[in-house]
């Protein structure tokens, strides 16, 4: 999640081993299935920044789940690394707050690293019949930044403030640390996560992603209230969606903010497939086309990056094609099982279109975003958008 008119300060690091108190390892096995709990939430909290105060909120609204008995028989778990003190691994019941793990402070949430030895010790700490992960930060998509890829200039996930800098994991990063660690969902309480770039990277490593395609207000998503869908062994995601989504949704003026979709990853094959089919035949985009964006004005001028409608932008290459336009609007039917999206964007961008996914525009093989923003390494630029520049 990001606030309004956030800066970000950008600045790649090199980081160092991990130590924990657990004395857990990335090499040792998986732990064997526990089906007396039906699944383990981890939640992934980098509040070392602006969000910290954002944070301790969360966390006395997970602890008002439990105590409300939202939990069931599931077990839920934070990795939260705040301002001020070292990052420690929580179990959340009806008790309190009981400390299961303890890191240092020299390993950067965002790194790789870390991030899957939190992994291992959650799993090992409270083995489950399935499992579902948060990630709570500030998000950016398909801009990458990641201190594990420094050639790259832009940001992703996290914003972890060090020294009055920030530090990010790309999406790419992400996806390589998530697989293989079994979770059928991803929840993002970021920003800009419902992407399509983002959905697409992920798609080998989790079956679901519960995400916004705009920029979400600090509070974020309202775990009081949308805890008791995400525990079950068969989550209610679309609910846990709709909780989000309602609970700004009654908001007035521009806080009355708010987008969420549920990402179907089984599905984002078809859908390349079918965008591929409509870049390599389009003839361009019809000069009255207004893509529907997800920023306000303001924002696009200061950070530069840009998120657009996907289904807006595909029908418009589409054309008069009445075939290609149903084929997109069928694969993303498919992809996106809910969209909620409020009619404005902080009270200024109308959202006329919403289907739940965003896309950065390219118009061409030299546009400088592709190298600004990393966009070249993601595999929705290489397996889709560049066909369309690729051809005799």
């Amino acid at each position: 999640m990001t606030m309004k008119n956030i800066f970000y300060s950008l600045m790649v690091a090199a980081t160092l081993p991990a130590v924990v108190s657990c004395g857990s390892s990335n090499n040792e096995p998986v732990p064997p299935v526990d089906e007396s709990t039906p699944r383990t939430v981890l939640v992934y909290m980098v509040a070392q920044n602006n969000l910290a105060g954002n944070g301790s909120s969360d966390l006395a609204e997970m602890q008002q789940a439990a105590q409300n008995g939202h939990l069931g028989k599931s077990r839920l778990l934070v990795y939260h690394d705040g301002l001020n003190a070292d990052p420690k691994l929580y179990e959340i019941t009806p008790e309190g707050r009981k400390t299961l793990c303890e890191y240092d402070d020299v390993t950067m949430s965002v790194a790789s690293e870390r991030f899957e030895q939190v992994i291992t010790d959650a799993k090992e700490a409270a083995p489950a019949e399935k499992y579902g992960l948060i990630m709570w930060g500030h998000g950016t998509g398909y801009v990458q930044d990641g201190i594990e890829e420094p050639g790259i200039n832009t940001l992703s996930y996290g914003g972890e403030s060090v020294n009055k800098k920030s530090y990010w994991m790309n999406t790419t990063t992400m996806a390589r640390a998530l697989d293989g660690k079994g979770f059928d969902w991803v929840y993002f309480d970021c920003c800009f996560m419902a992407g399509v770039e983002v959905a697409y990277e992920l798609r080998g490593v989790t079956d679901y992603i519960v995400a916004s395609a705009t920029e979400l207000p600090a509070e974020g998503m309202p775990y009081h209230k949308t805890i008791r869908h995400l525990m079950p062994a068969r989550s209610d995601l679309s609910a846990a969606a709709k909780e989000t989504f309602g609970h700004f949704d009654a908001m007035t003026g521009m806080y009355r903010t708010c987008t969420m979709s549920v990402i179907s990853t089984a599905a984002m094959d078809e859908l390349a497939r079918v965008m591929r089919s409509v870049y390599t035949s389009t003839q361009g985009l019809p000069d009255d086309y207004a893509p529907q964006c997800y920023q306000t004005d303001g924002d696009h001028d200061r950070y530069g990056w840009a998120y657009y409608d996907l289904e807006h932008y595909a029908d418009a290459l589409a054309g008069d094609d009445v075939d290609s336009r149903a084929l997109v609007a069928s694969a993303m039917g498919s992809a996106v099982s809910a969209a909620f999206a409020t009619p404005k964007l902080w009270d200024e961008v109308l959202l006329s279109n919403h289907c739940g996914l965003s896309t950065l525009i390219i118009e061409s093989d030299a546009d400088p975003q592709l190298d600004r923003f990393g966009y070249r390494e993601l595999q929705w630029w290489s397996d889709v958008v560049q066909t369309r520049f690729n051809q005799d």
